[in-house]
């Protein structure tokens, strides 16, 4: 079957998704995890060790706390790529996004990743990418290597502003998923029934989704900031068991 990819800008029409139902992001309310980084972040979020990679942090913007990452470590010599991630209940692909407010400051050498996960068995991934110039990008795993599947023109994602990202994986009537995502300016709650970018995923790359990583990588000195964070899925619709066989060892 022939693959479908298409890239398109921020504001156009997207002629396979335009009937989607809009999400409605309200903050606070994803099935998985919500997170607004104000208050302590539980032990799952998992950190860089300062070494190979180093941690983003909380800081205030504004009135509350954000996630926050500098490219600078937490002592000299430090990787300026901040990297952190969440396991999440396993669920099904099918019906998995993540949204979250993000601002950056961009530049030449500058990458913004998030990166869902299938864990087992095999690692497999969907990458959601913005570079230096403000182009998005989607990504998925090929023989453990990661492939551009289709992109935006530079300057989708503006410098230093505000803007509302999710990224999903939705159900498609060929039985392979959509891998989408969408950006838009406001508030949370503005979010549009549209697409900004979408290919349709025929190697099924990731089937049950178990965690996904947050990595900001460029020059030191290079602001990034995320909040309010929320993830969904269905946990109702279960997800295939890697353990096919239990033995059961008497005790004596």
């Amino acid at each position: 079957m022939r693959e479908l990819t298409r890239s398109v800008v921020l504001g156009a029409v997207v002629a396979a998704s335009s009937a989607a139902p809009a999400f409605g992001y309200d903050p606070g309310e994803g099935t998985l995890l919500t997170e607004s980084f104000d208050a302590e972040l539980d032990a799952d979020w998992e950190m860089g060790n300062g070494v190979g990679t180093s941690p983003w942090t909380r800081v205030l913007d504004g009135a509350d706390e954000v996630l926050y990452a500098d490219g600078f470590g937490p002592f000299g010599g430090a990787a300026t790529r901040h990297w952190t991630r969440h396991f999440v209940h396993p669920v099904a692909a099918t019906g998995f996004s993540i949204a979250f407010e993000h601002r950056a400051e961009l530049g030449a050498g500058a990458l913004f990743d998030v990166e869902v996960e299938h864990r087992s068995p095999g690692l497999r991934k969907l990458r959601l990418r913005i570079d230096g110039a403000g182009a998005m990008s989607l990504w998925r795993t090929e023989a453990g290597v990661f492939v551009e599947r289709a992109s935006t023109a530079a300057g989708t994602v503006p410098v230093d502003q505000k803007r509302w990202i999710r990224f999903a994986i939705e159900p498609d009537g060929s039985g392979h998923p959509w891998i989408r995502a969408r950006i838009w300016s406001g508030n949370a709650a503005a979010e549009p029934t549209t697409w900004t970018l979408e290919f349709l995923d025929v190697n099924d790359t990731v089937e049950t989704v178990h965690r996904f990583e947050i990595a900001a990588d460029g020059p030191k000195g290079v602001e990034t900031w995320l909040d309010d964070l929320d993830v969904w899925g269905d946990v109702g619709d279960g997800v295939a068991s890697s353990v096919k066989t239990i033995y059961v060892a008497e005790l004596s």
